[in-house]
């Protein structure tokens, strides 16, 4: 179960950081602080706000062609999203 879960953490993680230099950023991080309201309510929107401030970030790399500063982020929220995820089973999606 570890393992699967540190792969969906991951492709999710990737996905959201890949998405914070689209059009469609806004629809990512609502998802993901709504992911947090059903879970950790009192932490939502602290998620959100680092969230805005790691796409700062990731865009900045990306301009500066800075590729370790985009993974260090995937990492990170592969490890908050696999740790949110084993605390909470029940939001996994069912295959």
């Amino acid at each position: 179960m570890e393992s699967e879960l540190a792969v969906l953490a991951g492709q999710a993680a990737s996905t959201m950081v890949n998405g914070m230099a689209t059009a469609g950023w806004e629809r990512a991080q609502r998802a993901l602080g709504d992911l947090w309201r059903r879970v950790y309510p009192e932490r939502a929107d602290t998620v959100v706000a680092e969230l805005d401030e790691a796409r700062l970030e990731v865009l900045e790399a990306r301009q500066n062609g800075h590729g370790p500063a985009e993974e260090a982020f995937v990492n990170e929220w592969r490890t908050r999203l696999r740790r949110m995820l084993a605390a909470h089973p029940e939001m996994l999606p069912e295959f």
